[in-house]
């Protein structure tokens, strides 16, 4: 469980953000948008660096906005447009029902504000080297999550793949997994699915 102090800090650090994130879905009608994340991405690289809240980046997928803020181990996700909230949500929900011995391979995720429905997730970095060994974009079979999971225990591999497939966490690739930046232990960083 993420800690209240921590969850405090970010929270001001997400007030001025979600100020503009509110305005911009008011705003806008994102079915005539070719690419919403970009511009969620760019607003709120500026409100950080209006509010001056320190972070190390912000990058968008096709659902949601991640901006990684420095100091801290968790990143905050963002959706990109009220449609995708769903998946903040599912993100939280499915971390709750995660079996206990491979929790350690997803990361830790909660709500964050109940109106945007932004998330604070456990933060990661991507190992270059290995993930250039994937195409970040093409979809893993199980040959790759063993690749992955290289130091664990076959029998727990299979538990994490059987886990998705129950839970229908389909979107697993290399943009969606990382390494603890705690201990390097490898995690799933995205298990919304679609």
């Amino acid at each position: 469980m993420i800690s209240s102090k921590i969850k405090e800090e970010i929270l001001k650090d997400f007030q001025p953000m979600k100020e503009a994130l509110l305005n911009r879905w008011e705003s806008a009608d994102f079915k005539d948008e070719i690419s919403p994340g970009d511009d969620i991405e760019y607003l709120l690289m500026n409100v950080c660096d209006e509010y001056g809240v320190d972070y190390e980046q912000v990058v968008s997928g096709i659902c949601r906005t991640v901006v990684v803020l420095n100091d801290f181990d968790y990143v905050i996700k963002v959706p990109i447009e009220p449609d995708c909230i769903k998946f903040n949500k599912r993100e939280v929900e499915i971390y709750k029902i995660i079996p206990d011995d491979i929790k350690r391979f997803f990361a830790e995720c909660e709500l964050l504000d109940e109106e945007t429905g932004a998330i604070l997730m456990a933060r990661a970095d991507n190992d270059v080297e290995w993930m250039e060994s994937y195409n970040s974009s093409s979809h893993w079979d199980s040959d790759c999550t063993e690749d992955f999971f290289i130091d664990e225990p076959y029998s727990v591999v299979l538990k994490i793949q059987s886990f998705c497939d129950s839970e229908e966490i389909n979107d697993i690739h290399a943009a969606n997994v990382g390494f603890s930046i705690v201990d390097h232990s490898p995690m799933i960083i995205d298990y919304a699915g679609y």
